[in-house]
């Protein structure tokens, strides 16, 4: 009964029959405890998991590599990579041999971190122990590449797993066009379209999605809106994600009507927009040239309780910095770290854009926030020198780079510099100094 509940995902019952057998007298092995963790790691909940393999422990069983390969899902849900890889370490310690699906779940950790070096790593152990990789193993390192943007191992490991006899499925196909649609490279995510028609599949609404996504990665909107079209002429029935990817397509040209027309549509769909929803309306209404309406849809996503993210405030302030408003960009950024949200670069990219944009401009305002960025151990990038630059002057930038240790024609390609600084004690009086610069309309 434990076993049947767990599998169904009804964990609160799966828990209740085995504490209910914990104090009965009748004996409890491993596999009831290996079947509540396992439902546990499966809703990524990994403190649950660890948990019941406390209690496990406690009651003198000896975990199985079921019982590891389980913990080892728990944090590839909750996107804990290190973790993964320490419980597959004790799996070892204990003299467990893991299987073909205990590798396929530390590659998956990997893929969920974008961590593709130790995803290849791992299936490198997997061969070297004698295991035979399957078409999930295949599948999950070629996801690990989609995630870290790499289109051409993506493509590679799809012809190896090819070569080694594996049959590549719809999934297969689904996350090489995701790779693709990645990279913005529609006629490749064409063709692996193709290809899986070819092999006698049948596309998904996932397959319609990555399609979609790679038509606004690549600012054609008109291929976008057809995509979905086929998908619902395919009779596939579009989720939330479907309409986020055709409303950012939307954004990304600036057409605020059509984005309209697709959110109103996920409505009568009897969909529940999310925060990337509003996120890329507010985007296709600053596109647009309508700050006032981004700044309704934000008011609107409030009284929904919906919770903005730092990609939210990012964006507004973007839409501020595009017209130099310095203020209002300044403020999104005060509000975004009242949410107790940590900025980004492009945070403080848009706010120092504004600064440079305003009439007079703000140096004062970029420099004390470019400061502020470094002491928290935020790494420029080559554009935002730039911007600088624009901001405050030649002259200034070279003297405010001297005064923080780096190098303003190298330290964006290399982060080394900004550590060592960091390690040095350069930012420790930036730390306990900089504040962000009180400013009034």
């Amino acid at each position: 009964m434990i076993e049947a509940a767990a599998k169904a995902g009804d964990v609160a019952t799966a828990e209740k029959w085995l504490r209910a057998q914990q104090m009965s007298d009748a004996p409890v092995d491993i596999t009831s405890y290996n079947a509540v963790v396992d439902a546990r790691a499966r809703s990524g909940d990994l403190q649950s998991a660890q948990k019941w393999l406390a209690k496990a422990l406690e009651a003198g069983l000896f975990p199985t590599i079921i019982t590891y390969t389980s913990m080892i899902n728990a944090c590839a849900k909750s996107g804990d990579l290190q973790s993964a890889q320490k419980w597959l370490a004790k799996a070892l310690e204990a003299g467990l041999i893991p299987n073909i699906i205990t590798y396929n779940t530390v590659i998956d950790a990997c893929a969920k971190s974008g961590d593709l070096q130790s995803a290849q790593k791992w299936l490198a152990k997997a061969l070297e122990a004698g295991r035979i990789p399957n078409i999930i193993t295949y599948n999950t390192v070629i996801g690990a590449c989609a995630k870290s943007g790499d289109l051409q191992s993506a493509q590679k490991w799809l012809a190896k797993a090819i070569e080694s006899g594996r049959i590549p499925n719809i999934i297969t196909y689904n996350t090489v066009i995701g790779a693709c649609a990645k990279v913005g490279d529609l006629q490749s995510a064409q063709k692996w379209l193709a290809k899986a028609l070819e092999a006698g599949l049948f596309p998904t609404i996932i397959t319609y999605t990555s399609m979609i996504d790679a038509c606004a990665k690549s600012g054609d909107l008109q291929s976008a809106q057809k995509w979905l079209a086929k998908a619902i002429e395919a009779g596939r029935i579009p989720n939330i994600i479907t309409y986020n990817t055709v409303i950012g397509a939307c954004a990304k040209v600036g057409d605020l009507q059509s984005a309209q027309k697709w959110f109103a549509k996920a409505l009568e769909a009897g969909l529940n927009p999310d925060i990337i929803t509003y996120t890329s309306m507010i985007d296709a209404c600053a596109k647009a040239g309508e700050y006032r309406k981004a700044e309704q849809v934000f008011a609107k996503l409030l009284d929904l309780g919906i919770k903005p993210n730092i990609i939210t405030f990012n964006t507004l302030m973007s839409a501020c910095a595009k017209h130099g408003d310095v203020i209002g960009a300044y403020q999104w950024l005060g509000r975004a770290i009242e949410a107790k949200l940590h900025p980004t670069v492009v945070s403080y990219t848009a706010v120092i854009t504004a600064c440079g944009k305003a009439k007079p401009q703000r140096g004062d305002i970029a420099e004390q926030l470019f400061r502020r960025m470094i002491s928290e151990g935020i790494v420029p990038v080559r554009c935002l020198i730039r911007l600088m630059e624009h901001a405050i002057g030649p002259p200034a930038l070279e003297r405010l780079c001297r005064d923080l240790g780096l190098d303003p024609q190298g330290f964006s390609k290399d982060s080394k510099r900004l550590k060592d600084a960091q390690t040095s004690g350069a930012f420790e009086s930036e730390k306990r100094s900089t504040r962000l610069p009180r400013t009034t309309r």
